[in-house]
């Protein structure tokens, strides 16, 4: 099977998708990689989110205090 695309990206949670978006959105012809359903691995379980902050999840002792 021929696939035309000119990037693929690797990853289908919140930032990969954010970024084949914005690729596409430039003209691109994108193709996303994800082993499972997109936005079901990573991105479930941080909610989306990118904080560097927060690199300790909440749910850890002490965190929220």
């Amino acid at each position: 099977m021929a696939v035309n695309t000119d990037v693929a990206v690797i990853g289908g949670g919140a930032v990969g998708l954010c970024t084949a978006r914005e690729l596409q959105t430039r003209g691109r012809q994108v193709m996303v990689i994800e082993r499972g359903n997109f936005g079901g691995q990573c991105s479930t379980g941080n909610a989306g989110l990118v904080v560097p902050s927060h690199i300790m999840p909440l749910a850890a002792p002490g965190v929220v205090g």
